[in-house]
């Protein structure tokens, strides 16, 4: 692997993260949804080697999710399996939502209702 790319590549992300955040502080936005091919470790269960090449990634998005008063939905693939999980981390407004993958084919629906308590409703998987 090219540590210099991927260093680059993170970097960005995580200013493109920021931007977003900054946008919608500024904005008074009262939701955001990232979505990703992984999560970096908001769950604590990456091995040592895993926990520590997400570890940038993984602050900077606990950085944004904590200094912003709205709600958070972090959608990402990679596990597999199905988990829609509110709270980790200490973060109330974080939401993750891991799809299901591999040999499953479905989608998960995110209903935004801007004026709702509730910003961002997220449906059980549909299969195809």
């Amino acid at each position: 692997m090219n540590s210099t790319g991927f260093a680059a590549r993170r970097q960005a992300n995580i200013d493109w993260l920021a931007d977003a955040f900054d946008t919608a502080r500024a904005n008074g936005d009262k939701a955001v949804v990232i979505m990703a091919q992984d999560q970096p470790n908001l769950d604590n269960r990456a091995s040592d080697s895993g926990a520590l090449a997400y570890q940038s990634m993984r602050d900077a998005v606990v950085r944004e999710v904590s200094g912003f008063n709205g709600e958070v939905l972090y959608i990402h693939g990679d596990g597999h399996t199905y988990k829609n999980v509110t709270g980790e981390l200490g973060l109330d407004n974080l939401q993750r939502v891991q799809v299901e993958g591999d040999t499953k084919v479905s989608y998960v629906r995110v209903h935004v209702e801007p004026g709702s308590s509730n910003v961002v409703s997220v449906a059980a998987p549909v299969s195809f």
